[in-house]
């Protein structure tokens, strides 16, 4: 069955909002690889919305991916990946 999700939300990093991050709409598969559904990037305030939908035999088990350098310092150049189940 065709299953749809919207997730609204707002990037916050020690109590700023964050605006420009990467945010990703993904789907746990149990035998394949995960299922990115959408993709969006964090406005100005910080806040986002995706929607994404799969069509799955049972109930999908969606998550957010987001990529930023909340709690990493100005001089390395890598990005931490933080995942969200939705419930």
């Amino acid at each position: 069955d065709q299953q749809n999700i919207t997730v609204r939300g707002q990037a916050i990093c020690r109590r700023r909002s964050v605006k420009g991050l990467h945010i990703e709409l993904r789907e746990h598969d149990t035998f394949d690889p995960d299922d990115s559904l959408s993709t969006t990037t964090t406005g100005p305030d910080g806040t986002f919305e995706v929607r994404g939908s799969e069509n799955e035999v049972g109930s999908i088990r969606p998550y957010l991916r987001i990529t930023h350098k909340c709690d990493v310092s100005d001089d390395m150049k890598c990005r931490r990946i933080t995942e969200i189940d939705i419930p």
